[in-house]
């Protein structure tokens, strides 16, 4: 099984690199795991950021490329 991890931009949180590296590593056994940082976009004058035709930022559509044929789950931080 392989499973992929991507976010937008970096965390403010602070240990949030250091978990993601420990839950790899206790992953590795079980599945090949994938975890990445998408780099955030830059934003337009107006303070938007850049989005597609569907609402979505370039950084969602660019996650969502590269899923592929894959079962894509998405999180919204506001739980929505």
């Amino acid at each position: 099984m392989r499973i992929a991890v991507y976010w937008i931009g970096k965390t403010r949180l602070a240990g949030v690199a250091s978990l993601t590296d420990e839950y790899a590593q206790r992953l590795k056994h079980y599945c090949e795991l994938d975890a990445q940082e998408i780099r955030g976009g830059r934003k337009k004058s107006a303070g938007r950021p850049e989005a597609s035709a569907a609402g979505m930022s370039a950084e969602e559509d660019h996650m969502i490329s590269r899923a592929g044929r894959a079962q894509v789950i998405a999180l919204d931080p506001d739980g929505k």
